[in-house]
């Protein structure tokens, strides 16, 4: 995640995801929360941690839940987890 873009968790947090990322995270448990907030950074990149189970759950309830680009994921225990973001990754030449 690129220094100082925003950055949120929806319905899942770990501590370790602060501890590791080195930043302050944005608590997002409901899906009006998770839709305010990604149309508050509308303007600029941001990123979701979230399992991929609640991208499927919430779809339908969240606008543009779909739309967010999958830049990472990796199994977390028992939970597939993604790290989500507004803008597609850009590959490096």
């Amino acid at each position: 995640v690129p220094e100082g873009a925003p950055l949120g968790y929806f319905r899942m947090f770990r501590p370790a995801y602060v501890y590791y990322s080195g930043r302050s995270m944005e608590e997002l448990q409901k899906p009006e929360e998770l839709s305010a907030w990604l149309d508050l950074h509308v303007r600029e990149r941001c990123f979701i941690v979230t399992r991929a189970s609640h991208r499927r759950q919430f779809a339908d309830k969240v606008p543009g839940m779909n739309a967010l680009h999958v830049w990472a994921e990796d199994r977390v225990g028992e939970q597939h987890m993604l790290l989500l973001g507004n803008q597609p990754r850009q590959e490096r030449p």
